[in-house]
């Protein structure tokens, strides 16, 4: 399953970011049916399904949300 960044997952139907979308329709090749993760970096998890690809911009619907709450995030620091 492929994990992708998106800034703003919304219910229902959305358009992915021209980035995203780049790569997963030209680089990675997915087509329409397939499905993969996004997260929003503050929590949320979606799993979505690739709705319809475009020339520059790929539709995907919402199949799963969650919520992912990490209490105690672990830090590392690392000096080189």
């Amino acid at each position: 399953m492929r994990f992708f960044y998106e800034e703003n997952i919304t219910q229902g139907s959305m358009e992915l970011s021209p980035e995203t979308a780049k790569h997963v329709t030209q680089v990675l090749r997915m087509k329409e049916g397939e499905q993969l993760i996004l997260t929003d970096g503050k929590g949320k998890k979606a799993t979505v399904s690739i709705e319809n690809i475009a020339k520059r911009n790929c539709t995907v619907q919402l199949v799963q949300e969650e919520h992912i709450v990490n209490h105690n995030p672990d830090v590392h620091l690392a000096i080189s």
